[in-house]
């Protein structure tokens, strides 16, 4: 497969100063974001580059005329993900690719599909009724929300998406901003299938039974999974229970995010997220429906007259608008409010020494 559309590649052969101009992008590329291939990955690569790089430039022209509401620009994921129908091994190949950075397994709720809490008291959505919240919103400006990470070649989104929302609550709770082990869930997890995807749901249901989640200075990330060596001794943020919103009611969900915190959302992640870089996202080639990646909303806003969700990812601060995107809200965009958590934590002694 990769000889014949390398093959076809070559029918029509650009002029030697068209194709001398790209072959300095693609190098250019690869030494920006350290790329290495053998003589036959190159050449495929290159191709994907260069089909994504047309659809990135004229995107951009699109962008700068006001007839696209966000912009997206080259990183480290341009070669990776093709425009194209994924087809026969060559799409297997790159798919398999894209997948390593998501990790949703599967997208179900919870048998409610209402309000509904788990482990922990119930409170009465009603109680957010008529609560008088700021139309906009960023927990990261009250020192709520931890630095961005990434989860490398990994399908770990789950535990990023559920840590991430776990540091902010205990810091709501304590005031004390403290770094979680997604590589605890990774570890000690059974549920759930580390790099090769898991679910918030039991994500959620894991830290409540072990009794919270270890620190990241005691059990730092590695990217891949290892032994457990769970410690309760190093137990950074207690989780006692956790709460499942109704399905794609925004409404209710701004006032959740302003008068509780961020939240743990599930969304399909399109090709033109990989490309994101600024302004809002908005797309018709996305599902409702369906969730292949875990993200946590840390707030809300409007922007050039777009009511937007403002989200943090998992894909390092290099990705996107410094690791966070925005993406329009009220539409239910990309499911972005069909399967939505949050955890309720508990008091925990942090050993400082």
């Amino acid at each position: 497969m990769f000889l014949t559309l390398l093959s076809q590649s070559h029918v029509c052969r650009p002029s030697h100063g068209y194709a001398a101009r790209n072959n300095h992008l693609w190098n250019s590329f690869k030494v920006r974001f350290n790329k290495t291939y053998d003589s036959l990955q190159d050449q495929v690569r290159e191709s994907v580059f260069m089909r994504n790089m047309r659809r990135i430039t004229l995107h951009r022209s699109r962008y700068r005329a006001q007839l696209e509401s966000f912009d997206v620009d080259m990183n480290y994921f341009t070669d990776w993900v093709s425009s194209d129908a994924y087809m026969n091994h060559f799409a297997v190949w790159l798919q398999s690719e894209r997948i390593q950075m998501l990790g949703i397994k599967r997208s179900e709720r919870l048998p409610e599909d209402t309000w509904t809490d788990y482990n922990i008291p119930s409170e009465a959505p009603t109680s957010l009724i008529n609560v008088s919240i700021p139309d906009t919103l960023d927990w990261r400006q009250r020192g709520a929300v931890t630095r961005v990470k990434n989860q490398g070649k990994c399908g770990s989104c789950w535990a990023f998406a559920t840590v991430g929302a776990v540091e902010s609550h205990h810091f709501l709770r304590s005031e004390q901003l403290v770094e979680l082990s997604e590589q605890n869930l990774l570890d000690c997890d059974r549920t759930d299938a580390a790099c090769h995807g898991g679910d918030v749901f039991r994500a959620y249901r894991f830290m409540t039974r072990q009794g919270g989640v270890d620190t990241a200075l005691s059990y730092p990330y590695h990217f891949f999974p290892e032994r457990c060596h769970f410690s309760p001794q190093a137990v950074g943020a207690r989780v006692l229970g956790f709460r499942q919103l109704p399905s794609a009611d925004e409404v209710l969900l701004k006032a959740v995010v302003a008068t509780r915190g961020p939240v743990t959302a599930v969304m399909d992640a399109t090709i033109d997220l990989f490309a994101y870089k600024r302004g809002v996202l908005s797309v018709k080639n996305c599902s409702n429906t369906t969730a292949n990646h875990g993200v946590i909303i840390i707030g809300y806003g409007t922007e050039a007259g777009m009511e937007y969700w403002l989200v943090k990812n998992s894909w390092s601060a290099k990705w996107g608008d410094e690791g966070y995107f925005k993406i329009q809200r009220n539409v239910n965009m990309c499911g972005i409010a069909t399967n939505v958590t949050y955890p309720i934590v508990g008091d925990v002694d942090i050993d400082e020494s």
